[in-house]
């Protein structure tokens, strides 16, 4: 769910600033007070994954640079090519992050 929740403020993310974001301290984004540690890139690749899988994030690779981001066949992301993927929020994406109830301080 932390994944899902910083996907919501932008359109699109890739996996580095997905985890820049999610271990933020500075600002109201990040997840890391209530993570045991700094979230690692290989556990936020499972987690798109698994979302992906699920139907709740969408992948996206750039058909060439500069050029609009077309979708990648589903159970394509993998960790080797991550860093070429965008994610984007899918509507029962969204559904389910609106029911979420998230941990508060």
């Amino acid at each position: 769910m932390f994944v899902l929740d910083v996907l919501h403020h932008d359109a699109v993310e890739q996996v580095s600033s997905i985890v820049r974001l999610l271990n933020d301290t500075s600002g109201c984004v990040g997840w890391r007070e209530f993570w045991p540690r700094d979230f690692t890139t290989t556990e936020v690749v499972s987690a798109l994954v698994a979302l992906e899988h699920d139907g709740h994030v969408r992948a996206l690779r750039e058909r060439s640079a500069g050029d609009d981001l077309l979708a990648v066949p589903s159970g394509q992301p993998d960790a080797s090519a991550c860093e070429e993927i965008w994610f984007a929020l899918t509507e029962d994406g969204r559904r389910l992050l609106d029911e979420w109830d998230p941990p508060r301080n």
